[in-house]
């Protein structure tokens, strides 16, 4: 865990030195780990007096290590982009909860290999795409808008377009698109298929 985690020293350092009212991520992280079994992560903040913003971070948090995230191996940008997406930056603190909750459900010490292995594809992957990948993977500038819709395509405004949008931007940080044309070209699919199903429904 030293050997692959010290290449975003700085950037965890960072995270975790965040102060929210009169506490650090650092705290709050390792306030949900304490988090008795049958207590809600609501329930312990009450317990703890935490202002507001303490109350959301650690709802984030708590979001965010509970992520189905796909088993080691099998996570590619297109997840990764999702996962940040919806947790934010509080996933850097969702992964680390993981991490610790992975090692603390192994009954015997963990084999260099093998935990070296988990790492690199599951944590690393994620800090990589956060700190080193953010404008290619996290948060890329989008290829297409609203308004490129509008007038690009036969849609109209609502959650259907803002649901296409969100897929674009999947299969662009996915490389299925990479230019203006090609994300138009994507959105009209997925709006032709779209109403499709609502016609078979």
């Amino acid at each position: 865990a030293v050997v692959v985690f010290d290449r975003y020293r700085s950037e965890l350092l960072e995270f975790l030195n965040q102060e929210f009212s009169d506490r650090k991520a650092s705290v709050l992280t390792l306030m949900l780990l304490l988090t008795p079994p049958q207590s809600a992560a609501e329930d312990w903040a009450s317990h703890f007096h935490l202002s507001k913003v303490e109350r959301k971070f650690l709802a984030s948090m708590n979001l965010a290590w509970k992520y189905p995230l796909p088993e080691p191996g099998q996570l590619d940008d297109r997840q990764i982009h999702r996962y940040f997406r919806d947790v934010s930056e509080a996933g850097i603190g969702g992964v680390l909860l993981q991490v610790a909750e992975r090692l603390a459900a192994q009954t015997l010490e963990p084999q260099p290999l093998v935990w070296g292995e988990y790492l690199e594809q599951s944590a690393s992957q994620l800090f990589d795409a956060y700190f080193r990948r953010h404008q290619s993977v996290v948060a890329p500038p989008p290829l297409v808008t609203g308004d490129d819709l509008l007038q690009g395509i036969d849609i109209k405004p609502g959650r259907n377009m803002g649901e296409i949008l969100k897929s674009v931007l999947e299969a662009q940080v996915a490389g299925e698109v990479r230019t203006k044309k090609q994300a138009l070209r994507y959105a009209g699919n997925l709006l032709r298929h779209s109403a499709g199903k609502n016609l078979r429904n």
